[in-house]
């Protein structure tokens, strides 16, 4: 789907597991190359941006001060774009 975008996928820590009663899924992290930026406004608008794009992304991850568990995982996965 993005085939000249550079970005990393790292699974999350639910991944393929039940939460909150619903059926197992794959749940991952997608991170973008981007320029530095330093206005939250700014950085949550990108965010925004990119889920009118592609609406499969969380709509709850949309903010500025999102906070990302870490999670060991054994397969990430880069795409140079």
């Amino acid at each position: 789907m993005l085939p000249d975008i550079a970005y990393a996928i790292a699974f999350s820590r639910h991944h393929m597991k039940v939460k909150h009663a619903r059926r197992p899924r794959p749940k991952f992290h997608v991170y973008f190359q981007i320029e530095p930026v330093t206005d939250a406004d700014q950085y949550a608008a990108l965010k925004k941006e990119i889920q009118k794009m592609f609406p499969f992304f969380d709509d709850n991850a949309l903010d500025a001060a999102r906070f990302i568990y870490g999670s060991e995982t054994d397969t990430p996965v880069w795409h140079d774009g």
